[in-house]
């Protein structure tokens, strides 16, 4: 009796404790599957929202410019998302940044191209990419706080995972994207066949805010009687701040592999759509594998020196890019 008893709780918190880890790591991918699905598909949207009548390079300049900009709000995104987070809890903060991505994901899979509303079109899709990107920006921080809150003790384990949801969605996005490229026409494409795969993504974000909606709250963050206000910790350590700010360019490889590698492949170095997202396949399936890996021997040595070897490795490893 005594044994069943004690189980069952057990099994419960097993439970719950995995729902509020695959609700936390699915933002993430939502993230990341979005994200990559822009730029796969940067030279359709050149076509269908950027066109000048010109010709050249400048669709495509004005198309991936649209994708940069989300990059630009980020910032904000972490500052006031992180700040919210803080204040109300991060399952709240991670509700609120899970809905804001769902709608400008949808907003992306909806808005008319060019030949219906003209320049409009490329206007709202910029809009759409600024939510994204400020969504994204909070959505990091307040998703790798509630994982590393998880187990102190495996703290990067638990915090890897969200790497390892998003090497998923990228290998996802570029499947999903060789789908298209595969089964339908130029034509069919430019007809509406883009929009498939982000229309998986708006069903992804809601499924995604549903599970948060069920997730428990951190209980690190729940034992806590204060929080710091943001404009404190900028003035009180701005050596942290700045180290911080630093590792932002970690992800710059990555990001430039998985998004605009394809682009270079398909419209500078004339390969097939096949070959061309092939590699963002394979880094997809070792984003899947290797975080968690490295992130469990951070956690039994020491993470400075990881992130110094890792950091020397993806820089010499950009180079030749």
């Amino acid at each position: 009796m005594t044994v069943a008893g004690t189980a069952a709780p057990a099994t419960v918190r097993d439970a719950g404790q995995a729902r509020t880890i695959l609700a936390t790591v699915l933002g993430g991918a939502l993230e990341w599957y979005d994200l990559l699905l822009y730029g796969l598909f940067s030279v359709t949207f050149s076509r269908l929202f950027f066109s000048t009548g010109a010709g050249g390079a400048q669709p495509l300049l004005l198309s991936l410019g649209s994708f940069g900009v989300a990059f630009v709000v980020r910032p904000l995104g972490a500052a006031w998302l992180g700040s919210w987070t803080d204040r109300h809890g991060r399952r709240s903060g991670l509700i609120l940044s899970s809905a804001l991505m769902t709608i400008g994901t949808g907003a992306v899979a909806l808005i008319p191209d060019s030949r219906s509303i003209g320049p409009a079109a490329g206007l709202l899709l910029v809009v759409s990419r600024l939510l994204q990107g400020f969504a994204a920006g909070g959505e990091f921080g307040s998703a790798s706080a509630m994982l590393a809150e998880r187990d102190p003790v495996r703290r990067g384990f638990y915090a890897s995972l969200q790497w390892s949801a998003s090497g998923c969605s990228v290998t996802l996005a570029a499947f999903l994207a060789w789908c298209v490229h595969h089964f339908f026409s130029d034509r069919q494409i430019d007809a509406g066949a883009w929009r498939l795969p982000f229309l998986f993504g708006l069903v992804m974000g809601p499924f995604a805010t549903w599970l948060r909606l069920r997730s428990a709250e951190s209980a690190a963050f729940s034992r806590r009687e204060n929080h710091t206000p943001l404009r404190e910790i900028v003035r009180g350590d701005k050596r942290r701040v700045i180290l911080a700010i630093g590792t932002v360019g970690l992800g710059a490889t990555g990001s430039a592999l998985n998004v605009y590698m394809p682009t270079y492949a398909r419209t500078v170095l004339h390969l097939s759509e096949t070959g061309s997202l092939f590699g963002t396949v394979v880094s997809g399936i070792l984003s899947i594998v290797l975080p968690p890996v490295f992130a469990g021997l951070g956690d039994r040595t020491a993470r400075r020196g990881l992130m110094i070897t890792a950091a020397t490795i993806g820089g010499l490893a950009a180079w030749p890019l």
